[in-house]
């Protein structure tokens, strides 16, 4: 009896004593987690486990929670753009290497042991610090454009000009119908014979049959749409902001003396026309300018959202940044119709927020392009 008790007493001890272990382990895996509240930490789940004997360790709890931290990286990864990951790719060795500082905390949310085939398992919260990630990324394209250079001071400039537009008015046309209608008349009758008085005459009948034809043309318009074209000062922090972190010695088009009256009033009809963009170039060449982004932005008609019940605003993005070294431009990098949104109290906020979060999406995937190239 006595042993018994001194063995449940231990199980009872070990119960008590695993949340500390667990407490343990998670401290000694995030030394960083005070130093990050400042970056962009990401929260992302993750599954990891340990295969343990006897009772469960605070090695076992080690190793299964840095199983857990490398699937929530890897779950964060896939949800990278194309040129995005395949520049991750490139540094992931690095990356796991560094994976206390890049996952510098986590969060248990359920646990499991299996005892039949003596494995511990662990859902955790990861927090991914992204910054670190694209410091690692920086570093390795800084290497590339220096090969790429190869020891040359030349210094390669970037503009880019920036439109966006939204809808002021739209007049909508109703089809325009003509009909046609053609009418024949057919006159039926009877013929009488005359004679003398013992012949019959048969009485004269008439009718009139109508026979109608219809046809004719039906004439569409298109609506008729006014835009307003502006410039937004926050759009060209955001993007040059980017570019500039990124490693890119970045120009205002302004500064480069490119004709951003012009691109306002081409966008305001339609699309950039080529005119517009062939004199950009030469100046661009001009000034030694070799690369020059555009990028025009279309803003949606708010709505409300369901599930918030504040503002939504849409923003679609075409944009393109051309190398202009050689004999004609050619395209570095590209993005063709993606759609960004913003949330807010008002209209006016929710646009903003979607005219931001535009810039500056757009801005990463075209650096993520432009690195997969070695563009300095």
């Amino acid at each position: 009896m006595k042993t018994r008790i001194i063995r449940a007493t231990r199980a009872i001890h070990i119960a008590r004593l695993l949340p500390v272990l667990l407490l343990a382990a998670l401290s000694a895996l995030t030394p960083f987690a005070s130093a990050q509240t400042n970056n962009q930490i990401v929260k992302v789940k993750g599954q990891g486990s340990a295969p343990y004997s006897g009772s469960i360790k605070e090695t076992v709890v080690r190793a299964a929670i840095v199983e857990a931290k490398r699937d929530a990286l890897q779950r964060y990864v896939a949800q990278f753009t194309t040129s995005r990951r395949a520049n991750y790719m490139k540094v992931e060795e690095e990356v796991l290497k560094r994976l206390e500082q890049v996952v510098p905390n986590a969060v248990i949310l359920s646990e499991d042991r299996k005892s039949t085939s003596k494995l511990y398992s662990v859902v955790i919260e990861a927090g991914i610090d992204d910054n670190l990630i694209e410091q690692i990324i920086q570093a390795d394209s800084k290497k590339e454009r220096a090969a790429v250079a190869k020891g040359t001071k030349q210094e390669n400039y970037i503009t880019f000009v920036f439109v966006a537009r939204e809808l002021a008015s739209s007049t909508s046309f109703r089809a325009k119908e003509t009909s046609v209608v053609n009418r024949d008349s057919e006159r039926r009758g009877a013929n009488s014979t005359g004679g003398d008085a013992s012949t019959t005459t048969a009485s004269e009948t008439s009718g009139i049959t109508d026979i109608a034809q219809a046809g004719g043309t039906d004439v569409s318009q298109s609506n008729d749409r006014k835009y307003r074209v502006f410039t937004v000062n926050e759009v060209d922090a955001a993007v040059n902001n980017v570019l500039t972190v990124a490693g890119y010695e970045v120009v205002g088009a302004i500064d480069a003396s490119l004709n951003v009256a012009a691109f306002k009033s081409d966008y305001e009809s339609g699309d950039i026309q080529p005119t517009t963009r062939q004199v950009a170039v030469q100046t661009c060449r001009g000034n030694q300018i070799n690369y020059l982004g555009t990028a025009s932005m279309d803003v949606g008609i708010p709505e409300r959202d369901t599930a918030t019940g504040m503002w939504r605003v849409y923003v679609t993005v075409n944009s393109q940044v051309s190398d202009l070294r050689g004999r004609f431009p050619k395209t570095a990098a590209s993005i063709a119709g993606k759609a960004y949104a913003g949330l807010g109290s008002n209209t006016e906020v929710a646009r903003t927020n979607a005219l931001n979060t535009a810039a500056a999406e757009m801005a990463s995937e075209l650096v993520d392009q432009l690195r997969l190239k070695a563009v300095q």
